[in-house]
């Protein structure tokens, strides 16, 4: 999801997912999945009329 907006997506079983409509310029990134931890990814730039491809992994949760 997009922190601020409306904007968001969920992943496919493949972990593939897409979120359309996005501004052009920076945006922060946050990315969440019930037992690993949350992270927010800021300065992720996008352009106009391009896609944007950004992979992340995700780090677990421990004792939690």
């Amino acid at each position: 999801m997009i922190p601020g907006t409306s904007l968001g997506a969920v992943t496919d079983l493949d972990g593939g997912y897409r979120i359309e409509k996005v501004p052009a310029g920076t945006c922060t990134l946050r990315i969440t999945f019930v037992g690993y931890i949350t992270e927010e990814i800021p300065n992720v730039s996008v352009k106009s009329g391009e896609t944007t491809e950004f992979n992340y992994k995700l780090s677990l949760v421990f004792g939690q």
